[in-house]
């Protein structure tokens, strides 16, 4: 039985001098009126605006280059997508394992980035990092966890401060009246990766929880934990001032929508988030 000969690799065309100057030239840039202001794009951006341009306006020929080019995008944007996604399904597939190793030996989990459950993968959009992916990125979120729980024993303190002052009163007030700790520390939870958020109900637990300690032990632990978070914190030091914390959580409500955006590069993100604290927290130094 004779064998087959295996299949020839397709040939791949060699850039020629024409290739080359065609790409310079696309890559340059020219001015284009747009919202009665003028805005520098690449020639390529603006021959792709034109066409389209052209082909609402009605022309035939300009309507079927740009529904050409757009399912040849699309299926190469989709088979992109479904190769990204077919790695990283055996790469969380292998993290998972190794982490469920590592916390059967160590008890623990292993300081290797990205952790399994952080990874999102959406057959639509691709694939997604929940969480940090980088030790830098790991020591800000371990910073976010700090705040999250001092801010909390803020609320507790506050709420056995409340007691003493209404001696009758034995309820925890509803959640709407819970104060600016309380909301910082919900809005800080909304930007944590979904493995790490507290459920509502975890959240009194841990109240709760704090509430047990004596006042004096929840504020040694307040002041050691902003510290240890990086903060300038006294002890005793109550929050920032109702303008300040107005301003910390509307950016927190940004951030926190932000974080559920799924379209985002992470460097597009880090951006976002930079313009956010400068229109918010200006006065921060």
């Amino acid at each position: 039985m004779s064998k087959s000969r295996p299949p020839k690799a397709p040939e791949t065309r060699k850039m020629t001098s024409l290739d080359k100057q065609v790409l310079e030239a696309a890559a340059q840039t020219v001015s284009v009126k747009r919202n009665g202001g003028t805005e520098r794009i690449t020639a390529a951006e603006a021959v792709v605006q034109k066409t389209i341009a052209s082909a609402i306006s009605g022309s035939p020929h300009a309507q079927r280059h740009v529904l050409d080019r757009l399912n040849q995008a699309e299926a190469a944007r989709q088979a992109q997508i479904d190769e990204e996604i077919a790695l990283w399904a055996r790469e969380k597939a292998q993290l998972a394992r190794l982490f469920a190793e590592h916390r059967k030996t160590h008890g623990e989990d292993p300081l290797i980035f990205p952790h399994p459950e952080d990874i999102e993968l959406d057959l639509d959009r691709g694939v997604r990092f929940l969480g940090p992916c980088s030790r830098e990125e790991h020591r800000a979120l371990q910073t976010r966890l700090k705040e999250r729980e001092a801010l909390l024993m803020t609320v507790a303190l506050e709420e056995k401060k409340r007691h003493r002052a209404e001696p009758g009163r034995t309820k925890s007030p509803p959640t709407t009246e819970r104060g600016d700790a309380f909301s910082v520390a919900t809005h800080l939870n909304y930007g944590l990766p979904p493995r790490l958020q507290w459920k509502p109900a975890e959240a009194a637990f841990a109240i709760m929880a704090y509430k047990a300690l004596t006042e004096r032990e929840l504020l040694k632990r307040i002041h050691q934990t902003f510290k240890a978070a990086g903060h300038a914190h006294t002890r005793g030091q109550s929050l920032l001032p109702p303008d300040k914390m107005r301003d910390v959580i509307r950016a927190l409500i940004e951030v926190g929508k932000l974080a559920r955006e799924r379209d985002l590069s992470r460097r597009e993100q880090q951006a976002r988030i930079e313009e956010i604290a400068k229109r918010h927290l200006s006065w921060v130094a």
